[in-house]
């Protein structure tokens, strides 16, 4: 941030530096503190904003080829028989080997369908349990597959969700030649089937973001203060549509962004952590 700080528009360099002063010495409380520390999106030098393009920037998003999948069934295949042949108490818990090899079946036959109606397949993996399996269609918008893995039952839910889609001819189509193995696909983690959502947008961006919320890897909520702390105040009178990004920091924990718009189009705000064990 100091790098850039001299070729900032004037405005936005004096919010900060008063965003700088009002977040010193606060702390997030959740299982451990962590700071508010300011966080800045140049528009000039960083394009428009998304919270898409802050995960791609921070190295959340892992692109893996197709064929990736099936080792991941197989490592799930192996790991299955390894609880079962150990004695620590996991057996009765875990998938039986069969359920897994038949849902592995039907992994190898959606990605072989997805393939031949699309223009082109992405598989994203943002952890263990978190795989996009995108794609474009031949009308050229984006349809895509994801986990559903509830991360946080204890936050409220996401309350600010982009715009509805109209699928294309491709899309509709697509759609119902993988309606049923969507039925009865799964992914397994963590001893547990999660269920699948489907979307589509016109942007593959969109289709990212409609993914990540439908999924509840992220949420975005309306901000709506922190307190009696000049922070909050600051935030909600200087800054133009402020929202809260929730996500997980792949360790134990998630991360909190606190993002408004600035008067010159720039994205202002802070970034914390909370522990959730």
């Amino acid at each position: 941030m100091d790098l850039i700080k001299n070729e900032l528009k004037l405005e936005t360099k004096q919010l900060l530096a008063t965003l700088e002063v009002v977040s010193e010495g606060l702390w997030y409380s959740s299982e451990s503190y962590y700071p508010y520390t300011p966080f800045l999106w140049d528009s000039q030098s960083q394009g428009e904003f998304s919270i898409v393009r802050v995960l791609e920037h921070l190295g959340y998003f892992q692109d893996v080829e197709p064929e990736w999948l099936n080792k991941y069934w197989q490592s799930q295949i192996q790991e299955a028989k390894y609880r079962r042949q150990s004695d620590f108490g996991f057996a009765p818990k875990y998938p039986k080997i069969d359920e897994i090899q038949q849902m592995s079946e039907r992994s190898s036959h959606f990605v072989q369908i997805f393939q031949e109606n699309t223009l082109l397949i992405q598989v994203i993996k943002i952890s263990a349990s978190q795989i996009l399996i995108i794609g474009q269609t031949q009308e050229e918008d984006w349809v895509g597959i994801s986990p559903i893995v509830d991360y946080r039952v204890w936050y409220p839910r996401t309350t600010v969700y982009p715009e509805m889609d109209t699928p294309t001819a491709a899309t509709i189509s697509l759609k119902l030649k993988l309606e049923p193995l969507l039925s009865e696909l799964k992914i397994l983690n963590a001893y547990h089937w999660h269920d699948l959502v489907w979307e589509n947008a016109p942007t593959k961006e969109k289709l990212l973001l409609k993914l990540l919320i439908s999924s509840k890897y992220i949420e975005i909520r309306d901000f709506v203060g922190l307190g009696q702390n000049n922070l909050g105040s600051f935030l909600l009178t200087k800054l133009q549509n402020v929202l809260t990004y929730t996500f997980s920091d792949r360790t134990s924990g998630f991360s909190i962004y606190i993002i408004g718009k600035t008067p010159e189009n720039d994205f202002l705000g802070v970034h914390t952590t909370s522990i959730q064990t």
